[in-house]
C-alpha cells in the first residue's frame, strides 16, 4: 500500500536586507513558518543561501527554488 505525502506550504517573501552595506531584496523560502533558506541576487545569477551557512551559486531563481526545496527534503 503506498502512503500519501501530505500537502506543504512553500512560501517565497521578498525582504530587504543589509548586504556589504547596501540594502537589497532577497527572497526567503519558507515551509510553515520554518526558513528554509534565502536566494540572494547577484551580478550573473543568484546565490542560494542555506540556514547551515552554505551558499551555492545558480543561474535562475527557480534553480535556487529547487535546490532549497531539495536540500530541506532530504534533511526533514
Amino acid at each position: 500500500m503506498s502512503k500519501k505525502n501530505p500537502q506543504v506550504e512553500v512560501k517565497a517573501n521578498t525582504i530587504t536586507e543589509k548586504i556589504d552595506g547596501l540594502d537589497q531584496e532577497v527572497t526567503e523560502l519558507t515551509i510553515g513558518k520554518k526558513s528554509i533558506g534565502k536566494i540572494i541576487p547577484v551580478e550573473k545569477g543568484f546565490t542560494v543561501q542555506f540556514p547551515n551557512a552554505q551558499s551555492i551559486f545558480v543561474k535562475t531563481e527557480d534553480e535556487g527554488f529547487e535546490a532549497l526545496i531539495r536540500s530541506w527534503n532530504l534533511q526533514d
